[in-house]
């Protein structure tokens, strides 16, 4: 019963953050995370807890009751962050942002070209057009 929040929790990690740095990183401390979290988790299960184990058992029920109180207090904080976007006025800073023209070696000239905001890669704090997934 954990895989499949495992793998929901991954894709909603992207989904939190935006631009593309951003988000890489967000990912990579979330994988070394788990990775340093499967890498101790064997050490709480030693011979003094058995045989009913119930220190390794009540730690991992303190770690999923803590996580439920995290993701329900995250979720509740994204909530009202994207409504107080929603108030807000359009941001209007991102929308006129073209690639400079140029001459190619050829003599022909590029002219500029509009730059989708979604290509600037702006972080979810400077995007306030950004809505955070719940």
């Amino acid at each position: 019963f954990s895989i499949a929040p495992f793998v929901i929790f991954l894709v909603w990690v992207s989904g939190l953050v935006s631009g593309h740095t951003k988000r890489t990183t967000t990912n990579a401390i979330v994988l070394i995370g788990y990775a340093l979290g499967n890498v101790v988790s064997p050490l709480i299960w030693k011979s003094q807890y058995q045989p009913r184990n119930h220190v390794p058992w009540d730690f991992i029920a303190a770690s999923m009751g803590a996580s439920i109180i995290l993701l329900l207090t995250l979720r509740i904080m994204l909530a009202k962050e994207n409504a107080n976007r929603d108030k807000e006025n359009r941001q209007d800073d991102y929308n006129d942002v073209y690639l400079p023209s140029k001459e190619l070696d050829s003599g022909i000239n590029v002219p500029q070209r509009k730059v989708d905001k979604v290509f600037l890669d702006l972080t979810d704090i400077q995007n306030r057009d950004f809505r955070y997934t719940l």
